[in-house]
């Protein structure tokens, strides 16, 4: 949990998931500069300074990527990580923006974030097995 307060703020479903999961053996771990109803449910509470919440999250990503504490198949297939990312702005590349021709491809016919498969770019919907890691270059 960063900066909610579950139990604090009231709402009936979300509080009850919240106590049946800790119930059930959940760790959780609450980062927050407030000792609040939820936090004093937690496996460990973070305290931070206000403001710095966004670094120590920034930390937590780097530490599992350096040790591959992550599921591969798992961020294939339902998260954004294979999304090339244009280092110009640091936003998804899409499809559109994608000179297909010089990759022998005709440009997808709906909307589409580009992965990077083998030795080329790929719309994700077509993607099979999409690298998680690496630099390219992707001709515009």
């Amino acid at each position: 949990m960063v900066r909610r307060n579950v139990i604090g703020a009231g709402v009936v479903s979300e509080t009850w998931r919240f106590m049946e999961a800790v119930k059930r053996g959940a760790k959780l771990v609450v980062l927050s500069p407030v000792f609040d109803e939820t936090a004093s449910y937690a496996t460990v509470w973070l305290p931070v300074k206000p403001g710095t919440d966004l670094a120590v999250l920034n930390a937590f990503i780097k530490y599992i990527i350096d040790n591959k504490y992550y599921v591969e198949p798992y961020l294939v297939r339902y998260a954004n990580a294979p999304f090339l990312i244009k280092a110009n702005d640091g936003l998804p590349l899409l499809a559109s923006e994608v000179a297909w021709d010089k990759y022998g491809a005709a440009e997808p016919k709906y909307f589409a974030y580009v992965v990077w498969e083998g030795d080329a770019p790929v719309p994700d919907t077509a993607a099979r097995a999409p690298a998680l890691f690496g630099e390219c270059e992707v001709a515009f």
